[in-house]
């Protein structure tokens, strides 16, 4: 189990990869392509390359999953998941809209995740059945807001589950007529912790990458809200969506917007 002294641990290697690379401009950001809408710089795997090299001096029994260099099959064991820069479009573009974001599994199951904002100097965790935590300071959603006065934020339009994007489209311009304000932000770690910390009230989001969704779900439960999961294969998609609110009577509210499809 993770105890204080590992957070710590964790937290300084967020700084010092931050400070050594990521805002290092001594190194330059050389993007290339990844994919359909998707690129990598030099700095996503001198970043990944460093937080491993770190996780296996303290945790040389756990199994690492990374976005861009180690795609395992998960399994029962204790397993890292790890991804460098979530937002790299976002970082690329001088965006302060990125983070570094991880989460540790047991039997298939978050115990642990933690994400690094560098420029809000943010340091989050949460610890399953403990709570979610921003700088060290316990943080409990406390929200009485309708769908009609929330932001709901949606995850961009997903390369690894491109059959979502029609259905996407369809209910962000439902929602734009019964909530305050849609937005897409780039980065699943702004999305979810935003959710957990208050800023935003709701975020729907149809990836499948693990190293997307496993940090901020834990976020999510450990800060008192509600999560949502619906088969895509009622609204012609593969997979699911995940709804994540910031409480009952906005997931109600959704999901009755869902129903009239």
């Amino acid at each position: 189990m993770i105890n204080n002294y590992d957070i710590k641990y964790i937290e300084n290697i967020f700084i010092e990869g931050t400070n050594n690379i990521l805002l290092n401009e001594d190194i330059e950001m050389e993007t290339s392509d990844k994919g359909p809408q998707d690129l990598i710089t030099k700095k996503d795997l001198l970043m990944e390359a460093f937080i491993i090299n770190k996780l296996k001096l303290r945790f040389s029994n756990h199994k690492i999953i990374a976005e861009e260099s180690i795609n395992e099959n998960l399994t029962d064991e204790y397993t890292w998941v790890i991804d460098p820069i979530d937002g790299t479009i976002n970082f690329s573009n001088n965006s302060p809209l990125f983070g570094i974001q991880m989460a540790l599994l047991y039997k298939k199951t978050a115990i642990f995740s933690t994400m690094y904002f560098p420029k809000f100097n943010e340091f989050h965790y949460a610890l399953k059945d403990n709570g979610y935590f921003v700088n060290y300071k316990k943080y409990k959603l406390n929200t009485k807001k309708t769908l009609k006065n929330s932001i709901v934020s949606f995850g961009d339009f997903s390369n690894s589950n491109r059959s979502s994007r029609k259905h996407q489209l369809e209910l962000i311009e439902i929602l734009n007529d019964k909530c305050l304000k849609t937005r897409i932000q780039g980065a699943s770690s702004i999305d979810f912790s935003f959710v957990a910390s208050g800023k935003n009230q709701a975020h729907i989001i149809f990836s499948k990458n693990i190293w997307e969704l496993e940090p901020g779900l834990l976020f999510i439960k450990e800060a008192g809200g509600q999560i949502y999961r619906y088969k895509g294969n009622k609204f012609q998609f593969e997979g699911e969506g995940i709804i994540l609110c910031a409480n009952s009577n906005i997931k109600k509210s959704i999901i009755n917007i869902l129903n009239t499809f």
